[in-house]
């Protein structure tokens, strides 16, 4: 096997742990969505969202990724706001 081959599997392997973690983050964000609509709170935060920026930036041993980490947490709190206001606007929750 060679070394385009084995990383392509490790990808494979790191994309299905992803997907399951997506899933677990966006159920959460479902029970966010209910309690912010039962006591009004606005969906966005930005504190909340700054405090967990600035958690994942310390847990990154690699400080070559951070510019990357923030793109990809930013896209993927914008996808947990646009599904929290799909659910309240949509009164699925």
């Amino acid at each position: 096997m060679d070394t385009l081959e084995r990383a392509r599997m490790d990808i494979d392997e790191i994309d299905k742990k992803m997907a399951a973690l997506f899933e677990a983050r966006m159920d959460t964000a479902r029970e966010i969505a209910a309690y912010k609509r039962r006591v009004g709170m606005e969906i966005f935060d930005p504190s909340r969202e700054k405090t967990v920026l600035e958690k994942g930036m310390k847990r990154l041993e690699n400080p070559e990724y951070s510019e990357y980490y923030l793109e990809f947490m930013k896209a993927v709190m914008d996808i947990s706001k646009e599904y929290q206001n799909d659910l309240i606007k949509g009164g699925k929750i």
